[in-house]
């Protein structure tokens, strides 16, 4: 539409939402929409500005300004961490539309651009295989990785899961539930790893979502012991539809449960709810709770630490975050995976600094994970090139942070030059991450 940045300011005395067009932007009603589900609110606004409108909006959970609430963009897509979902519900703003428009964008170097962009899908399919498994199962797919390198077990009080139960969890678990024939995906993008899944049993029976990411393994089922891949499918769902972030969610809900284990909840604090470990329907309801703040469920609307610091008994000790946001992140084993996760500015992310292991380089044949050694040289490398691809608009998937052969701060140098007509290194990627950082 011909902007580069939106800002918002001020507070609305009624519930609106922000429409822009191409000349002109205005703030219409939005109490028609105001308590929608995320998913009840995308159909809504786009049988009134059409199917190709590109939108973001809260839940009820930002409307209730639960402190976990997240933004969800084109209903799949959700700006997860920091609570961003609250602050446009303290606003009064339930969304904000683009519809189709006309305005084109175009590189100073067009030729050059053309030729950096081939370079880097050349790049990315030498990954082929691995991204090939991204397109037709999702980000579930890596499922494997995330229980190798480690798991939140049980609000993190054991760092593994047995083989039994990492067996339920695994990509063999939830490849069924794939749909690839209708996976979203960003724009431009070969691998389009949102794969729709279809719940096929069990609560949520016959859902469809996308966007379900590798996540689900650790918040759900690592973090709460539910050891069936459908139901974690549908917890994400529900998070997602209600506009709460996943990570910071979970890790509230662990915290109860494990207070429910130690004694310190009992079963009329939680609302007549059985929080054993790996209930699935205590979970589910749980999630409701929080996003409308009714019962336990305002509680742990403030996050892991708030609840603690309400109701101490020692509690404090198995809240897990960092710098006031819950982790999701296990930290025992890879030195430099816990250091990147710890020092994040955006804090409790891996994200921002976190390097893979055995991907990101530099890794040589005798990396050890549990080495203390080269691992802040690994974590800066990380940051500043998580940082300059979040400014691009780019995807860390395809990059170094999974791969050496993929494509790396020189390549995203030459594609922000060819874009603004100048030449800019890797040197000066670096730096442009550095600065952002």
């Amino acid at each position: 539409a011909g902007y580069d940045h939106l800002v918002l300011e001020g507070r609305a005395k009624r519930p609106m939402y922000l429409l822009i067009e191409e000349q002109k932007a205005a703030l219409l009603d939005a109490e028609h929409i105001w308590g929608k589900t995320i998913s009840q609110t995308d159909e809504i606004l786009r049988d009134r500005h059409g199917s190709e409108a590109a939108i973001l909006y809260i839940g009820p959970a930002g409307e209730n300004l639960v402190r976990t609430a997240c933004i969800v963009s084109d209903k799949y897509r959700a700006q997860g961490r920091c609570g961003l979902g609250m602050i446009l519900g303290a606003m009064h703003i339930k969304a904000v539309v683009v519809p189709q428009v006309n305005g084109k964008l175009h590189p100073a170097d067009p030729v050059r651009f053309e030729q950096v962009v081939k370079r880097l899908y050349k790049k990315i399919s030498t990954l082929s295989a691995v991204f090939k498994q991204l397109s037709e199962f999702g980000l579930s797919s890596s499922g494997d990785l995330w229980l190798n390198i480690s798991s939140p077990v049980r609000n993190s009080q054991d760092g593994f899961l047995p083989p039994e139960k990492q067996k339920a969890l695994s990509p063999e678990s939830y490849s069924p539930m794939s749909k690839r024939v209708s996976a979203k995906g960003c724009h431009e993008c070969r691998i389009r790893c949102d794969a729709v899944m279809r719940i096929p049993s069990g609560p949520g029976a016959g859902m469809e979502w996308a966007g379900v990411e590798g996540n689900v393994i650790w918040d759900f089922g690592a973090r709460l012991d539910i050891m069936d891949a459908a139901g974690t499918v549908y917890l994400h769902v529900l998070c997602n539809d209600l506009g709460l972030d996943v990570d910071s969610t979970s890790g509230a809900m662990a915290w109860a449960f494990e207070s429910y284990q130690r004694g310190v909840l009992t079963k009329r604090d939680a609302d007549g709810l059985d929080l054993e470990w790996g209930n699935l329907d205590a979970a589910a309801e749980l999630i409701r709770k929080i996003a409308i703040r009714e019962g336990i469920g305002d509680l742990l609307a403030d996050g892991a630490k708030r609840a603690a610091e309400k109701v101490g008994h020692g509690s404090e000790k198995w809240a897990v975050h960092v710098k006031g946001q819950d982790l999701i992140e296990p930290l025992r084993v890879d030195k430099g995976w816990a250091l990147g996760c710890v020092v994040s500015p955006r804090a409790g992310t891996h994200t921002r600094g976190a390097p893979i292991p055995f991907c990101t380089p530099p890794v040589d044949k005798d990396y050890d994970p549990a080495s203390y050694v080269g691992q802040a040289v690994r974590v800066v490398r990380c940051e500043r090139m998580h940082a300059l691809l979040d400014a691009l608009g780019l995807c860390s998937i395809p990059s170094q942070w999974m791969g050496e052969v993929l494509p790396g701060v020189e390549d995203y140098g030459d594609l922000f030059g060819a874009a603004l007509g100048r030449e800019i290194d890797g040197d000066a990627s670096m730096e442009l991450g550095e600065r952002v950082m």
